[in-house]
């Protein structure tokens, strides 16, 4: 399971899995934090054609990605994936599940 709440849980307190900052400025490069107990959490956007960053790890199943400010005001969506892979063999081929956030 992927935990990400943009606000965050309590105002002033970092919960570990939220966007710094929430309502970002022109040329203000964004942090979004989330929990993921299975994997490795992949960022996609929906509505730009920017490549996402890659995450990284910060321990204790906690992930960030940063991305770089724009020069622009620019909106967009996002969602975080996660990939398994099942040992469970389906005619000799490995089954690929994907996991919607």
């Amino acid at each position: 399971m992927i935990r990400h709440i943009p606000e965050g849980v309590f105002p002033f307190d970092d919960c570990g899995y939220s966007r710094n900052p929430l309502s970002p400025f022109e040329g203000q490069s964004i942090t979004l934090d989330c929990l993921c107990d299975s994997g490795i959490p992949i960022l996609e956007f929906c509505g730009i054609h920017e490549k996402a960053p890659i995450a990284s790890f910060l321990g204790e199943l906690r992930w960030r990605f940063v991305i770089p400010a724009f020069q622009c005001a620019t909106s967009f969506q996002y969602r975080f994936v996660f990939d398994i892979l099942s040992d469970i063999s389906l005619a000799g081929n490995k089954a690929k599940c994907q996991q919607y956030c």
